[in-house]
């Protein structure tokens, strides 16, 4: 079975307004060759009309000019009348070339040639009894003539009726032409607007709406989320498309293999973490004469292995995140009481280097995980305080935007530069700064991920010299009892 590719629908969508625009140029071309027909058989008629009104015009001065000489025998009537019919024999020569194949106007030249050739007779016949003067013998002479000119009127009139009549035609036929040419322009012009909006529709339809199936399952491709739209046909775009699908069943098969290797590790670690932790603090409570170097050192172990347990947990929540695997207890929290309660959570590192940190935030409820933000809130706190100089200022201020609350953490430091803040969110990463304060560069990737499953977003406002401002932003929500 035949399957059209995309290069096969593309060339029949420039094929088909072609064929269209063929057959409408083909009628429009029949149209003006049928104009242009009429328009020479107008002039043809035309030309013989004008020519049987100059041969009536000549016949008719010819019969006067015979009548006269009939009655009154001058030889100049007699001359006149031979020129005339010269003449008039001219133009219906003239009349026959140009009705060639028509046989009917030939017969009747014919005829009218014959009545002009008897008058030249009676001209013959006058000329040898010019003394023939008797009233009897010239009223039967103009007898004779009248009866010639009526037929000669009877011949002439006939033509032109035919030929009028032919020329009426004509003029019906080249309106009906007319007609028929501006009809086939609109039905054209019509159809052709009809066939481009039809195959604008097919286009948005086949491959637009395919399309953009496309673009949001890879979009959905990193995030490691079963795609469940597919693309339908059977050209490159579904094949691309089920490309895509068998990277995200592999990614997400990776996923779940890393995330089970992550846990493992995790377990793995952290039970001997923990076991030397329980360890460490049965060997300080039981061992009561310690130097003050050893003191330092147990001190010293226990710090690294609760680091290294907060780095474990921090790598297990990451993967979470990122996997979207992360379960949130959403409910209605006050944001004042939450960042009262980070403050108090740091208040030990403020201390160490005597920096205020002043809770500006209104009493608001948002719709978050407590644990959670509380978590962001304590993050972005714990970084001010790093990079604030010894008595300094952190404020913690809020505003509303259109059904959101903003959370600003402001602190006094050293700020940073444009390209320090242009992978700030990224795991591992941390400035030259940060490397020498400490810490695993998790902070900001885990506090954006968080922000982010509670449909807001987070960021900073930060320039050299000027300190920095960490910001984040969630949906509000006010309780009923409030």
């Amino acid at each position: 079975m035949f399957h059209p590719r995309i290069i096969h629908k593309g060339l029949a969508l420039a094929l088909i307004p072609l064929a269209f625009n063929v057959i409408w140029i083909a009628l429009l071309s029949s149209s003006l060759l049928r104009a242009e027909a009429l328009m020479a058989r107008e002039h043809s008629q035309t030309t013989i009309l004008t020519h049987i009104n100059k041969a009536t015009g000549l016949i008719f001065s010819s019969f006067g000019q015979l009548a006269s000489f009939a009655s009154n025998g001058s030889e100049g009537h007699r001359a006149k009348a031979e020129e005339l019919n010269d003449e008039a024999r001219k133009e219906i020569i003239s009349l026959s070339q140009l009705a060639e194949g028509d046989s009917k106007l030939l017969n009747l030249l014919h005829e009218l040639t014959a009545t002009i050739d008897e008058d030249s007779h009676a001209l013959e016949t006058l000329k040898v009894q010019p003394e023939e003067a008797n009233v009897l013998s010239r009223v039967k002479r103009l007898r004779n003539l009248v009866r010639q000119g009526g037929l000669k009127n009877t011949i002439l009139m006939s033509i032109m009726n035919d030929k009028q009549a032919e020329l009426e035609l004509i003029r019906r036929s080249e309106e009906e032409a007319a007609a028929y040419a501006h009809a086939v322009v609109v039905a054209g012009l019509i159809s052709n607007f009809v066939l481009a909006l039809v195959l604008i529709l097919l286009i948005v339809k086949d491959v637009t709406s395919r399309l953009r199936i496309l673009v949001e399952n890879a979009h959905l491709l990193p995030k490691n989320t079963k795609l469940i739209r597919q693309v339908g046909g059977h050209d490159e775009l579904s094949e691309l498309d089920e490309e895509i699908h068998a990277a995200s069943r592999q990614l997400i098969e990776s996923a779940d293999h890393r995330r089970g290797l992550m846990q493992m590790m995790a377990h793995d670690l952290r039970s001997p973490l923990a076991a030397s932790m329980v360890s460490l603090e049965i060997l300080q409570q039981n061992q009561k004469e310690l130097t003050a170097a050893g003191e330092k050192q147990i001190r010293l172990i226990g710090n690294n292995l609760k680091t290294s347990v907060e780095l474990i947990n921090d790598l297990l929540l990451l993967e979470s995140l990122e996997v979207g695997h992360l379960t949130l207890d959403c409910g209605p929290e006050n944001l004042r009481e939450l960042v009262d309660a980070a403050t108090l959570t740091v208040s030990s590192l403020a201390m160490l280097k005597n920096i205020e940190i002043k809770n500006e935030v209104s009493k608001e409820y948002a719709n978050i995980d407590r644990n959670r933000i509380l978590q962001v809130v304590t993050n972005l706190l714990s970084n001010a305080i790093k990079f604030s100089p010894s008595r300094g200022l952190i404020r913690v201020v809020s505003a509303k935007h259109e059904g959101e609350i903003e959370i600003t953490v402001m602190d006094s430091g050293r700020g940073l530069a444009p390209e320090e803040k242009a992978n700030l969110f990224q795991k591992f990463h941390q400035t030259n700064e940060g490397k020498k304060a400490g810490g695993s560069g998790l902070g900001l990737a885990i506090s954006k991920l968080i922000i982010e499953s509670h449909g807001g977003t987070i960021g900073v406002n930060s320039e050299l010299g000027k300190g920095s401002e960490f910001w984040f932003s969630v949906p509000i929500e006010r309780p009923s009892d409030y």
